[in-house]
Formats: structure tokens, sequence, C-alpha cells
């Protein structure tokens, strides 16, 4: 195993399947609008291989147990770790390119609130590539080139 911190822009490409949970947190947003989680309020998306609900409490205490396939390419795009903090320690990246359709940068997803909702005060898409932050400890789960 070779230690390896990422500098920010660089892309990794996944060599699995990649299981984590998704936090339901406005960072997170253009990935849950672009894979309908709130759709109906159950939470879940039609294609269940990829995405489903774990709790279904206030927003605060929503996460999803998110699947990105293998070669899915990602871009690191912030890192934050601070002493004594490790709770918060994080990796926010871009998907650049995605087999999951909705979460190609070339789709657009639908701006929702946290009630599943169009909001008014925004765009009504997000356009480009989707942003999500995961915590370290799933990040040190990720295998890739």
């Amino acid at each position: 195993m070779r230690f390896y911190i990422p500098e920010i822009g660089d892309i990794i490409e996944l060599e699995e399947d990649w299981a984590f949970a998704l936090h339901n947190e406005q960072r997170n947003d253009s990935v849950i609008s672009a894979l309908e989680l709130y759709k109906d309020s159950t939470f879940a998306r039609a294609d269940e291989q990829y995405a489903k609900s774990t709790h279904r409490y206030g927003r605060m205490d929503w996460e999803w147990l998110l699947i990105l396939p293998k070669h899915t390419q990602l871009q690191i795009d912030r890192i934050y770790i601070r002493k004594g903090n490790q709770e918060y320690s994080s990796i926010t990246f871009y998907i650049v390119d995605c087999p999951i359709e909705s979460l190609s940068p070339n789709q657009a997803a639908p701006k929702l609130n946290w009630q599943g909702r169009y909001d008014s005060r925004f765009p009504k898409l997000y356009k480009g590539k989707k942003r999500f932050w995961a915590k370290l400890e799933d990040v040190n789960r990720i295998h890739f080139k």
C-alpha cells in the first residue's frame, strides 16, 4: 500500500463499486436531486441497486446508502481535516464521469428543496458536474486507479 494525499483537482477512477453514506446536506443536493431521492417521500430510487434510504427522520438525520459503480471518475474538490474534529473529516468530489446516466455531467438535474419540491429561489436545474462530500472513513474504502 502506498500513502497518497491527493491534490485539489486530481481525478481518480473507481476500480470497484464504492458504497458510502450520502448525507442529506445542502452540499450533496445535486446528487440527491439527480437520483430523485426525495421522490414520493419514499427516499428511494426505482433502481434500488444504486441508492436506498437508511433513515426517514428530519432532514439532518437522513442519509442514503449510495453505490457508485466501477469506472466512475471523481475529481477532488475539497479536503477537510482538522485536529480534534474527526467526525467532520471529509472530502468533496465532483463526478466527472459515471455509468449512472443521471449523474453524468451532461445530464441536468432538477433543484429540489428538502421536501422534494422545486425551490423558486434557485434555478430549476443543476447543470454540469454533480458535487458531493463523503466522510473520510468512507473515502478511505475507495479502490481507485
